[in-house]
């Protein structure tokens, strides 16, 4: 059965890299098609798209603002179980060459990748073509299907992305001319005459871009000292936790209630391995982290951080911390949530099966102020699918999490041999 998978016109959520990438999707996003724009050089070779614009519209020269210069590419989200790409692959797509004057000798360049992360990203190309020339004044509205050879079977294992990558080259033999007109690829229709995408003739499975987990006042873990935060939806009726501040504090962690016991939240244990890090520059695993929370009065000048730890056989190893970035509000618990940032800090952290990820609040000073006494509160469950606090982890283990009646998974040794399960 073949797999299609369309150029959507929405910023990359598989990468987290909202301001380089779009989504490679199974599914169409919507009706909103945009343009990839290049602009032909002069002997120009491999040339980048460098905006995104609409798909109908000349553009007559690289601008500021939107057109930033910035390459992008569309990512599939991570192949859920291996499969072997063998086949030539289709590229389905319009194109359209604004140049009026003389010809640009430029056409497409479609190239498609596995790309494997471990703590880098490295890609290995699947297959690339090159097509016939745009030509001068060709306006290319018709539909166009290209086959994008395979050389030799590429293996893609569960984990892996696929890639798309669209250059402007030179025709073969001859040499590009600058152009003041951009020449686009339309993209992210649902127009089965427009929309651009590549066709596998393969099958090939997807796992979730993210996984969320909810903030929720029960303990199903059965740890004493943490609440849960599991993959479920919230309950109706909120939870309040409030934590006690005084004048000049620097960080202080949440509570129950105020002046009670330490608040932490705590993850089913992790069915298989998995790497807490960073597939990118500016990005970590850990996506839309938002929290309900407010402070009693604007003088306590409160900011919320949440930090993250492993937790093995027990013991919590800190891997991860992101703060808000903005004073919270007094009046009421926002409805639009207190979104943190990525003013964060993180340790590249492997996970083992039976392993935990726990989550813990404080409260520290807006960035410049000095802390005033009073209380900064936070919620748990209630309220809307949209404003329940919650946070997303990237490209979760592909086994997921245990159930807490799971056996523990014995831990092993180089040789294969175990340890009889006397810890991982």
């Amino acid at each position: 059965m073949a797999t299609t998978l369309f150029m959507n016109a929405q910023r990359s959520t598989v990468e987290g890299k909202a301001d380089v990438a779009y989504d490679a999707r199974t599914v169409q996003a919507g009706a909103n098609a945009q343009g990839f724009h290049f602009w032909p050089t002069n002997g120009g070779d491999m040339i980048p798209g460098t905006g995104i614009g609409t798909a109908s519209t000349n553009v007559p020269t690289p601008v500021t603002g939107s057109w930033d210069g910035k390459t992008y590419w569309w990512y599939s989200p991570r192949v859920s179980a291996p499969v072997t790409i063998s086949s030539a692959i289709s590229w389905h797509h319009q194109g359209r060459d604004f140049a009026t004057m003389n010809p640009v000798h430029a056409t497409f360049r479609a190239e498609v990748y596995k790309q494997t992360y471990g703590g880098s990203q490295i890609e290995t190309l699947i297959g690339a073509l090159t097509e016939s020339a745009v030509g001068s004044g060709e306006a290319r509205a018709t539909y166009f299907t290209s086959s994008i050879p395979v050389p030799a079977p590429i293996a893609l294992a569960a984990g892996e992305r696929i890639v798309f990558k669209v250059f402007l080259v030179p025709v073969p033999g001859q040499t590009m001319v600058a152009s003041s007109s951009s020449i686009v690829l339309p993209f992210g229709t649902l127009s089965p005459n427009s929309e651009m995408d590549l066709v596998f003739a393969e099958t090939i499975s997807f796992s979730a871009n993210t996984t969320t987990l909810t903030l929720k006042n029960t303990t199903a873990s059965g740890i004493a000292g943490y609440k849960d935060m599991i993959v479920a939806n919230p309950n109706v009726v909120s939870v309040t936790y409030a934590t006690t501040v005084t004048a000049g504090a620097t960080e202080v962690p949440t509570t129950v209630s105020a002046g009670g016991a330490a608040l932490a939240f705590i993850s089913p244990r992790f069915a298989g391995p998995w790497i807490f890090d960073s597939p990118d520059p500016g990005v970590t695993a850990v996506q839309n982290a938002q929290v309900r929370s407010l402070e009693s009065a604007s003088t306590v000048n409160a900011d919320i951080k949440m930090k993250l730890f492993r937790w093995r056989n027990g013991v919590e190893t800190e891997i991860y911390s992101v703060t808000h970035g903005a004073e919270l509000s007094t009046s009421a618990f926002p409805n639009a949530l207190s979104s943190l940032t990525y003013q964060y800090s993180f340790t590249r952290t492997p996970f083992l099966a039976d392993d935990r990820l726990v989550a813990r609040f404080y409260a520290v000073p807006v960035s410049g102020q000095t802390m005033g006494a009073g209380t900064v509160s936070i919620q748990s469950e209630g309220q809307t699918t949209i404003t329940y606090s919650r946070f997303n982890i990237l490209d979760a283990p592909m086994a997921g999490f245990k159930l807490e009646t799971d056996p523990a998974t014995p831990a092993t040794v180089p040789d294969g041999l175990t340890l009889l399960g006397l810890g991982n």
